[in-house]
Order: structure tokens, then sequence, then C-alpha cells
């Protein structure tokens, strides 16, 4: 998925329904309801994890800070797949 400055790729309190991958561009995690700023994340790094292995809604919102490309995994494409390597799991 393609997103461009101040799009929102995820909301706190969202259904953690997928996993985010930054192959390009930068995301800042911000806690909206305190109107807090936690950091910038860049390409490499893995975002909405947490969430998304607990089955627990977003604590945090996701914002690009310029354009920003990321891979997206479906807990369901996560689950079909992971049921291959169960010894890993």
């Amino acid at each position: 998925m393609t997103f461009v400055t101040d799009d929102f790729l995820f909301m706190e309190k969202d259904k953690s329904e997928s996993l985010f991958y930054i192959l390009q561009g930068k995301v800042a995690m911000i806690h909206k309801q305190s109107h807090t700023f936690i950091t910038d994340l860049g390409k490499d790094k893995y975002i909405g994890e947490l969430g998304f292995l607990l089955g627990e809604p977003r604590c945090l919102s996701a914002k690009a800070r310029d354009f920003t490309e990321v891979f997206v995994i479906s807990k369901m494409d996560f689950d079909v797949v992971s049921e291959n390597y169960v010894q890993a799991m």
C-alpha cells in the first residue's frame, strides 16, 4: 500500500487485522488521545505487530510523515502461512 504525507495507516482503537512492514518512507507513532508523539519509524521496521499478534485493538495511531510504501500482511494470510510453520510459532 502507498500513503502520502499525513495519511493514517491506522488509528488507535482500530481492530488489529494487519501487520505493516515499511518499505520506504517514515511513519509517526502517535497517541492521539493524549496528543503525544511517540517515535518515527522508517525503512525495514514493522508496525502494528503488538495488537496483531495479541488480538488487541491498536493502542497507537500510525501516520505517514512523507510518501510511504508498506507491505501489508493480513491476519488471515498470516494464519494460513503459519499453519505450515507450527514449530516456529
